[in-house]
Protein backbone atom coordinates (compact mmCIF):
# COMPACT_ATOMS: atom_id res chain seq x y z
CA UNK A 1 0.00 0.00 0.00
CA UNK A 2 1.62 3.35 -1.03
CA UNK A 3 2.15 6.14 1.68
CA UNK A 4 -0.99 8.41 1.62
CA UNK A 5 -0.95 11.49 -0.38
CA UNK A 6 -2.03 14.80 0.59
CA UNK A 7 -3.87 16.74 -2.18
CA UNK A 8 -4.73 20.25 -2.60
CA UNK A 9 -8.41 20.89 -4.68
CA UNK A 10 -8.19 23.87 -6.94
CA UNK A 11 -11.27 25.82 -8.55
CA UNK A 12 -11.07 29.16 -10.78
CA UNK A 13 -14.35 30.31 -11.01
CA UNK A 14 -16.03 33.27 -13.16
CA UNK A 15 -19.58 34.38 -12.62
CA UNK A 16 -20.93 30.92 -10.74
CA UNK A 17 -23.23 30.27 -8.89
CA UNK A 18 -22.41 29.99 -4.83
CA UNK A 19 -24.50 26.97 -5.16
CA UNK A 20 -21.88 25.73 -7.31
CA UNK A 21 -19.24 26.32 -4.93
CA UNK A 22 -20.65 24.78 -1.86
CA UNK A 23 -21.98 21.67 -3.99
CA UNK A 24 -17.88 21.00 -4.98
CA UNK A 25 -16.49 21.81 -1.53
CA UNK A 26 -19.35 19.35 0.63
CA UNK A 27 -18.37 16.64 -1.95
CA UNK A 28 -14.42 17.10 -1.49
CA UNK A 29 -15.43 16.75 1.96
CA UNK A 30 -16.86 13.65 1.42
CA UNK A 31 -14.40 12.51 -0.81
CA UNK A 32 -11.65 13.26 1.64
CA UNK A 33 -13.36 11.16 4.34
CA UNK A 34 -13.37 7.79 2.32
CA UNK A 35 -9.77 8.72 1.21
CA UNK A 36 -8.71 8.65 4.76
CA UNK A 37 -10.57 5.30 5.05
CA UNK A 38 -9.04 3.92 2.52
CA UNK A 39 -6.07 4.76 3.53
CA UNK A 40 -4.31 6.46 0.23
CA UNK A 41 -5.46 9.66 1.26
CA UNK A 42 -3.79 12.14 3.92
CA UNK A 43 -4.10 16.37 4.38
CA UNK A 44 -6.95 17.74 1.59
CA UNK A 45 -6.56 21.55 1.36
CA UNK A 46 -9.33 23.56 -0.92
CA UNK A 47 -8.28 26.90 -2.86
CA UNK A 48 -10.56 28.98 -4.79
CA UNK A 49 -10.00 31.51 -6.83
CA UNK A 50 -12.72 34.25 -8.11
CA UNK A 51 -11.98 35.95 -11.54
CA UNK A 52 -15.65 37.19 -11.29
CA UNK A 53 -16.28 41.15 -11.89
CA UNK A 54 -17.54 40.82 -8.13
CA UNK A 55 -16.93 38.23 -5.13
CA UNK A 56 -19.29 34.76 -5.67
CA UNK A 57 -18.59 34.24 -1.95
CA UNK A 58 -19.21 35.99 0.70
CA UNK A 59 -17.37 35.88 3.97
CA UNK A 60 -20.15 33.55 5.68
CA UNK A 61 -19.81 31.23 2.66
CA UNK A 62 -16.32 30.80 3.39
CA UNK A 63 -16.95 30.15 7.49
CA UNK A 64 -19.52 27.68 6.32
CA UNK A 65 -16.93 25.84 3.50
CA UNK A 66 -13.99 25.93 6.34
CA UNK A 67 -16.20 24.01 8.64
CA UNK A 68 -17.21 20.87 5.89
CA UNK A 69 -15.61 17.99 7.62
CA UNK A 70 -12.68 16.32 5.60
CA UNK A 71 -11.71 19.65 4.85
CA UNK A 72 -8.19 20.58 6.46
CA UNK A 73 -7.53 24.01 5.30
CA UNK A 74 -9.60 26.61 2.35
CA UNK A 75 -8.74 29.51 1.25
CA UNK A 76 -10.88 31.86 -0.89
CA UNK A 77 -8.87 34.79 -3.09
CA UNK A 78 -11.10 37.30 -5.07
CA UNK A 79 -8.41 38.10 -8.15
CA UNK A 80 -10.17 41.61 -9.04
CA UNK A 81 -9.77 40.59 -12.22
CA UNK A 82 -10.05 38.04 -15.00
CA UNK A 83 -7.05 35.75 -15.15
CA UNK A 84 -8.69 33.05 -17.40
CA UNK A 85 -8.32 29.60 -15.68
CA UNK A 86 -4.53 28.59 -17.39
CA UNK A 87 -3.50 31.84 -15.01
CA UNK A 88 -5.68 31.56 -12.65
CA UNK A 89 -4.99 27.89 -11.41
CA UNK A 90 -0.95 28.76 -11.53
CA UNK A 91 -1.89 31.30 -9.52
CA UNK A 92 -3.87 28.95 -6.99
CA UNK A 93 -0.75 26.22 -7.64
CA UNK A 94 2.00 28.86 -6.37
CA UNK A 95 3.38 28.04 -3.09
CA UNK A 96 0.98 25.12 -2.63
CA UNK A 97 2.87 22.73 -0.49
CA UNK A 98 0.93 19.26 -0.74
CA UNK A 99 1.72 16.13 -3.10
CA UNK A 100 -0.66 16.53 -6.01
CA UNK A 101 -3.14 18.94 -7.05
CA UNK A 102 -6.44 18.36 -7.92
CA UNK A 103 -7.55 20.68 -10.88
CA UNK A 104 -11.56 20.53 -11.24
CA UNK A 105 -14.34 22.77 -12.45
CA UNK A 106 -16.83 24.80 -9.91
CA UNK A 107 -19.47 23.10 -12.08
CA UNK A 108 -18.42 19.32 -11.01
CA UNK A 109 -19.24 17.26 -8.18
CA UNK A 110 -17.08 13.93 -7.58
CA UNK A 111 -18.33 10.50 -6.35
CA UNK A 112 -17.65 9.61 -2.94
CA UNK A 113 -14.33 7.65 -3.87
CA UNK A 114 -12.98 10.10 -6.83
CA UNK A 115 -9.98 11.51 -4.67
CA UNK A 116 -9.20 7.77 -3.56
CA UNK A 117 -9.52 6.11 -6.97
CA UNK A 118 -7.40 9.29 -8.31
CA UNK A 119 -4.93 8.59 -5.88
CA UNK A 120 -4.35 5.02 -6.40
CA UNK A 121 -3.65 5.42 -9.65
CA UNK A 122 -1.49 8.32 -9.06
CA UNK A 123 0.79 6.53 -6.62
CA UNK A 124 2.63 4.89 -9.60
CA UNK A 125 5.51 7.32 -10.15
CA UNK A 126 5.46 6.75 -13.78
CA UNK A 127 1.86 8.66 -13.77
CA UNK A 128 2.26 12.22 -13.86
CA UNK A 129 -1.74 13.09 -14.51
CA UNK A 130 -4.61 10.98 -13.87
CA UNK A 131 -7.89 11.90 -14.95
CA UNK A 132 -11.98 11.33 -14.02
CA UNK A 133 -14.67 9.81 -16.16
CA UNK A 134 -17.09 12.74 -16.40
CA UNK A 135 -20.73 11.90 -16.62
CA UNK A 136 -22.98 12.48 -18.03
CA UNK A 137 -20.85 12.82 -21.07
CA UNK A 138 -17.38 11.99 -21.71
CA UNK A 139 -14.58 13.48 -23.42
CA UNK A 140 -14.70 11.40 -27.58
CA UNK A 141 -10.73 10.15 -26.67
CA UNK A 142 -8.84 7.07 -26.57
CA UNK A 143 -7.66 5.27 -23.88
CA UNK A 144 -5.60 1.95 -23.34
CA UNK A 145 -8.51 -0.39 -21.77
CA UNK A 146 -5.88 -2.05 -19.37
CA UNK A 147 -3.52 0.49 -18.50
CA UNK A 148 -5.45 3.84 -19.15
CA UNK A 149 -2.70 5.48 -20.68
CA UNK A 150 -4.17 8.22 -23.00
CA UNK A 151 -2.53 11.16 -24.83
CA UNK A 152 -4.60 14.14 -23.13
CA UNK A 153 -6.17 14.77 -19.75
CA UNK A 154 -9.09 17.10 -19.40
CA UNK A 155 -8.42 19.55 -16.35
CA UNK A 156 -12.71 19.29 -15.80
CA UNK A 157 -10.98 16.63 -12.83
CA UNK A 158 -7.39 15.62 -13.02
CA UNK A 159 -4.59 14.91 -10.38
CA UNK A 160 -1.82 16.12 -11.17
CA UNK A 161 1.87 15.65 -9.46
CA UNK A 162 2.73 18.98 -8.20
CA UNK A 163 6.73 18.59 -8.27
CA UNK A 164 6.04 18.00 -12.06
CA UNK A 165 3.44 20.52 -12.59
CA UNK A 166 6.26 22.90 -11.50
CA UNK A 167 8.99 21.57 -13.07
CA UNK A 168 7.13 22.09 -16.53
CA UNK A 169 6.11 26.01 -15.34
CA UNK A 170 2.11 24.63 -14.59
CA UNK A 171 -0.45 25.47 -17.93
CA UNK A 172 0.81 27.98 -20.95
CA UNK A 173 -1.43 30.88 -19.99
CA UNK A 174 -0.21 33.28 -22.97
CA UNK A 175 -1.13 30.03 -25.56
CA UNK A 176 -3.70 29.03 -23.93
CA UNK A 177 -5.58 31.18 -21.53
CA UNK A 178 -8.88 29.90 -21.79
CA UNK A 179 -8.99 26.08 -23.48
CA UNK A 180 -6.87 23.64 -24.80
CA UNK A 181 -4.23 24.40 -22.15
CA UNK A 182 -5.08 21.08 -20.35
CA UNK A 183 -4.31 19.59 -23.70
CA UNK A 184 -0.92 21.31 -24.23
CA UNK A 185 0.12 20.33 -20.51
CA UNK A 186 -0.14 16.81 -20.67
CA UNK A 187 1.77 16.49 -24.05
CA UNK A 188 4.71 18.61 -22.19
CA UNK A 189 4.30 16.18 -19.71
CA UNK A 190 4.18 13.13 -21.81
CA UNK A 191 7.76 15.06 -23.66
CA UNK A 192 9.17 14.71 -20.17
CA UNK A 193 8.56 11.39 -19.85
CA UNK A 194 5.77 10.83 -17.64
CA UNK A 195 2.37 9.00 -18.02
CA UNK A 196 -1.02 10.60 -18.82
CA UNK A 197 -3.86 8.16 -17.42
CA UNK A 198 -7.60 7.67 -17.58
CA UNK A 199 -9.32 6.51 -14.83
CA UNK A 200 -12.73 4.71 -15.50
CA UNK A 201 -12.87 3.89 -11.72
CA UNK A 202 -13.20 7.79 -10.20
CA UNK A 203 -16.10 9.23 -11.44
CA UNK A 204 -17.18 13.25 -11.51
CA UNK A 205 -20.25 14.42 -12.36
CA UNK A 206 -19.89 17.77 -14.75
CA UNK A 207 -22.76 19.87 -15.27
CA UNK A 208 -22.83 19.85 -18.82
CA UNK A 209 -25.87 20.68 -21.30
CA UNK A 210 -26.92 18.32 -23.60
CA UNK A 211 -29.70 19.17 -26.90
CA UNK A 212 -32.15 17.42 -28.43
CA UNK A 213 -30.18 14.55 -29.86
CA UNK A 214 -28.50 13.83 -26.53
CA UNK A 215 -25.20 15.32 -27.86
CA UNK A 216 -23.57 17.90 -25.63
CA UNK A 217 -24.43 21.91 -26.52
CA UNK A 218 -21.39 24.28 -26.33
CA UNK A 219 -21.50 27.53 -25.56
CA UNK A 220 -20.54 30.43 -28.69
CA UNK A 221 -17.25 31.12 -25.71
CA UNK A 222 -16.35 27.03 -25.85
CA UNK A 223 -17.09 26.65 -29.70
CA UNK A 224 -14.52 30.49 -30.18
CA UNK A 225 -11.70 29.10 -28.03
CA UNK A 226 -11.41 25.93 -28.58
CA UNK A 227 -11.18 26.64 -31.64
Amino acid sequence: MPEPTSIQVQTVLFRNDAGDVDRLVTATGAESRYGRRAGVVDRVEVRIGDCSPTPVLRDDDVARLRAVPGIDALSYDFFAENLFTAAGHNRLADGATTDHLLVQNPDTNGAPTLLAELAKAAADPSVGMAEARQIPLEHPKAFDPFTGDTSWASTACVLIDRSAFEALGGFDATHFPLYCDDVDFSWRLRLSGLRVLHVPRAVVFHDKRVDLEGAMAPTALETYSGA
